[in-house]
């Protein structure tokens, strides 16, 4: 006669998390992250945020240094991504949720001389053929969370797209001589907007939702819609200064509007027409408050199309700027100035730093483009470094 044996229960929480876990899995959704159990939040020690601030204090200009940023994150356990998730909710969101972690999975599996290659902003193109071990698994596991057979799975390419975000794509043979196409985009631009959907996200993952920060290093400054959003942020938020003034004339003048139909997140932008009888240019500008011995970051991001000098026009004239000013408004040093890039380009970031100078009682912000042609900008921010 065999023993009978004897288990005890399982602890409610384990029970609710296998359940949890379950219905995850039969779901089968692509941007799912793992519910948190009713433990709470991870418990950040001083050790974790000093982890979290090496990471914060990579550069993220530009989709390949994001990207090295998001490799180092995910190097971080769940306590230091929480902290990190402060400053960071976009990288921490990517190295988080499954639809991202695949793409760094593979991006892990390459040899040396292909991840060194991305590294230093290269395109990286792996045919099948190549696939070896780990890499094949996650190439595979890629493909089919599109929906793609392995075997009609072909390669896998990955690098930056257009200076703004960075890219990896499976190319699966489709019917006849076509190629279906899986894409998933990381290291996307931050920006307040996003920002805030990272945290929606990760409030699910953590059972809480990592703030922004409210003060010390990383945190942001009480800017108006950054994102202009609002119809009305124009004239209500956002000011429009005189600028640039050619000849000494002021008609006709630029032409300012909020543009719902271009925007790099949320629904809309702010849209700069010129063209080479404008003879009035506009600064979109905003004040906010501040206190002598700060260092402030604001950072923009733009867009152009067909954007030329013509006429009296200085190619210079396309630019983010940081100034000071005292309480009387009045100008407090030099202003410190990110120059555009013109011609047609997608989404591109400017940033200026500066620290606050003494008298000074406002910072002002400004975007201004005195060219012709058509300029965008979105996602501005002003950040306490």
């Amino acid at each position: 006669m065999m023993p009978v044996m004897k288990f005890a229960p399982a602890p409610a929480a384990l029970f609710r998390a296998l359940c949890c876990a379950l219905f995850l899995v039969l779901l089968g959704t692509e941007s799912s992250v793992a519910l948190a159990d009713d433990s709470g939040p991870p418990i950040v020690n001083d050790a974790d945020r000093f982890a979290a601030s090496r990471v914060a204090a990579m550069n993220d200009a530009d989709p390949v240094s994001r990207l090295l940023m998001l490799l180092e994150a995910r190097k971080l356990s769940q306590a230091a991504l929480f902290a990190l998730a402060q400053q960071h909710p976009d990288i921490v969101e990517q190295a988080i949720v499954p639809r991202y972690t695949r793409a760094l999975d593979w991006l892990d599996s390459l040899p040396p001389p292909d991840l060194h290659r991305l590294r230093r902003g290269e395109q990286v193109l792996r045919s099948r053929d190549l696939w070896r071990g780990e890499e094949e698994d996650m190439a595979v596991s890629i493909g089919t969370s599109f929906g793609f057979k392995e075997k009609k799975l072909l390669a896998v390419r990955a690098g930056p797209y257009q200076g703004r975000i960075f890219r990896v794509i499976v190319d699966s043979k489709g019917k006849g001589q076509n190629i279906d196409r899986g894409t998933i985009a990381l290291s996307w631009p931050p920006t307040p907007e996003r920002n805030e959907e990272s945290r929606n996200t990760l409030a699910k993952y953590f059972g809480a939702r990592p703030s922004a920060l409210d003060q010390g290093s990383g945190s942001l400054l009480p800017l108006l819609d950054g994102g202009f959003e609002d119809p009305d942020s124009l004239g209500s938020a956002w000011s429009l200064e005189e600028a640039i003034v050619l000849s000494g004339v002021r008609t006709p003048v630029s032409d300012v509007l909020i543009d719902p139909d271009v925007y790099l997140d949320g629904t809309a932008s702010v849209r700069v027409y010129n063209t080479d009888a404008t003879r009035l240019f506009y600064a979109i500008s905003q004040r906010v408050e501040v206190v002598s011995g700060m260092r402030l970051t604001a950072r923009t991001h733009h867009r152009t199309e067909n954007v030329r000098a013509e006429f009296q026009q200085n190619e210079g004239d396309l630019y983010l700027s940081l100034s000071f000013e005292d309480i009387f408004h009045n100008p407090v040093g030099a202003p410190v100035i990110a120059r555009g890039r013109i011609s047609t380009h997608t989404w591109e970031p400017l940033e200026v730093s500066a620290n606050v100078p003494e008298e000074a009682a406002y910072a002002r912000v400004a975007m201004v483009s005195g060219l012709s042609g058509t300029t965008w900008f979105d996602g501005t921010s002003l950040t306490l470094d």
